[in-house]
């Protein structure tokens, strides 16, 4: 989505992050890799998308940047797993 100014808006930029997965994700992800051509970052963000598109409803939308309190607490959510 592009703003008035033809840059991406906050929700389409994309972000770099580094996380630790267990080495059996990690395996089965370079297999579809290899098997598929389809890149690991593609299959992630698939992934992730299926995941909170499921618990939205129960969730709601995640708060942005300009509405999440710095003492917000999150403890009652469930662990990506």
């Amino acid at each position: 989505m592009l703003n008035t100014d033809n840059e991406l808006s906050a929700s389409d930029r994309v972000k770099e992050v580094k996380v630790k997965i267990p080495v059996h994700y990690h395996v089965r992800l370079h297999s579809m890799k290899v098997l598929t051509g389809k890149q690991i970052s593609d299959a992630v963000t698939e992934a992730l998308d299926a995941y909170f598109a499921i618990r939205e409803p129960v969730f709601g939308r995640a708060p942005t940047i300009a509405t999440v309190k710095p003492a917000t607490d999150i403890r009652g959510l469930p662990e990506l797993r």
